[in-house]
């Protein structure tokens, strides 16, 4: 039997992860069970709440439906108010451990990003897409994946709104959902 090389390594929850193998199938643990298929770029659908999972808990409040817009769960820093995404113990600007739970804006800029043109070996996602950074208008700056836009026409600056996005379905038939960012419309 050939080993499998990993290209990614995702945690999913404490101690659990999502790998993406070289050869184009995906093994990941998640809660207790094995799942194993193909990656592809899987189209966005919505569902009921009920059959919503995050893809890692705790990161974002879950919306009613696939494709609705997510507030990032976070901290902030009492002492010298520094936001963190995801969630951390000490503040990373004063070292103080006085850290305060707090949801952010669902809304941002985009302050940089690059246009993957070419599929890398057993990559999910089919390009051209693309990997924004978001500075929240409220909080931290994160990366995630630009969806339903075309690429090619994103600009430095342009307002973005984070929605939960379908990833994949998982054994129990839920809809596995990731915040990923989508452009406002103007106008």
């Amino acid at each position: 039997m050939t080993p499998i090389r990993y290209l990614y390594r995702i945690e999913i929850g404490p101690g659990r992860f999502c790998r993406q193998a070289t050869n184009g199938r995906a093994f990941g643990v998640d809660y207790g069970h094995v799942q194993e298929g193909p990656m592809t770029n899987i189209p966005a659908a919505a569902g009921p709440a009920d059959k919503l999972k995050p893809l890692r808990p705790g990161m974002f409040n879950l919306p009613a439906q696939a494709d609705m817009p997510v507030r990032l769960l976070g901290n902030r820093c009492r002492a010298c108010g520094e936001p963190f995404f995801p969630k951390r113990h000490y503040c990373a600007a004063c070292t103080s451990g006085d850290l305060e739970d707090t949801g952010f804006s669902e809304t941002g800029k985009i302050d940089t990003f690059t246009v993957v043109r070419q599929q890398p070996p057993g990559g999910a996602i089919t390009p051209p897409y693309a990997i924004v950074r978001v500075k929240l208008d409220d909080g931290p700056t994160v990366q995630t994946i630009a969806t339903n836009c075309d690429p090619e026409k994103l600009k430095i600056g342009d307002r973005v709104q984070l929605i939960a996005h379908r990833v994949m379905d998982d054994e129990a038939g839920a809809t596995v959902v990731s915040f990923m960012a989508q452009p406002v419309k103007q106008g």
